[in-house]
């Protein structure tokens, strides 16, 4: 199960809650996976405390070697991609939103001109009746 956390410096890592490692050298307990999506760390796993925010632990370890420069470059571009591809399909969907927006209230004023006639109208009848009312009247 992945669920994303917010990091330090705008970077976000993931919580793979099912690689449970060592136990945290300050509390004895299982240390939580994480992977850094961060531009010096992509893709990198480290393991903290679970207790890190709430005991302020400070146990951190990485695991692993670091990747080669050639290969953080490439995880850099496609993560700037996807960050730009994303970016514009959310640009796109709040495009069509507001033009849907847009056509909800020329319906809703259409509506509203609609049932204004139709109050008009209705007060016109409602005035042309007791007129022929009082007109009936007079003249019996």
């Amino acid at each position: 199960m992945l669920s994303k956390i917010g990091g330090s410096s705008g970077s976000t890592s993931s919580i793979e809650s099912s690689m449970v490692r060592k136990p945290c050298k300050g509390h004895g307990i299982k240390v939580i996976v994480f992977t850094s999506y961060t531009e010096d760390n992509p893709r990198r796993k480290f393991m903290c405390c679970p207790l890190r925010e709430t005991d302020d632990c400070k146990f951190f370890e990485w695991i692993g070697d670091d990747l080669p420069p050639q290969y953080k470059m490439i995880v850099v571009r496609v993560a700037r991609k996807k960050n730009i591809i994303e970016a514009q399909l959310k640009e796109k969907k709040l495009r069509m939103i507001e033009r849907k927006l847009g056509v909800i209230e020329e319906h809703n004023k259409e509506l509203q001109n609609m049932n204004m006639e139709l109050i008009r109208r209705l007060n016109g009848e409602t005035l042309a009746t007791k007129q022929y009312i009082f007109v009936w009247k007079w003249f019996k």
